[in-house]
């Protein structure tokens, strides 16, 4: 991760993002990325269906100053899955 003010920060974080969508659609990862409307705006996320019918719970992480959303389904995403 770059620091706040490193001029580059927003490309290398594209750049990132690219990189991981391509790899989940490699890996056929069931995600959508989605749009969460909220206060007249959007925040991105990510969401993955739990393998059961009908309703489930639902696990909702923020990402913050030193973590991304990616970051947290990769290291959790596939055993909330598994979980339900």
């Amino acid at each position: 991760m770059r620091d706040h003010r490193d001029p580059r920060k927003v490309q290398t974080f594209r750049q990132g993002l690219a990189a991981f969508k391509k790899g989940f659609l490699c890996r056929q990862e069931p995600i959508e990325w989605v749009e969460i409307p909220f206060q007249g705006k959007s925040l991105p996320g990510l969401f993955t269906k739990a393998p059961v019918k009908g309703p489930a719970p639902c696990m909702v992480h923020f990402d913050g100053f030193d973590v991304t959303k990616e970051l947290l389904y990769q290291r959790t995403g596939e055993e909330f899955r598994r979980r339900g």
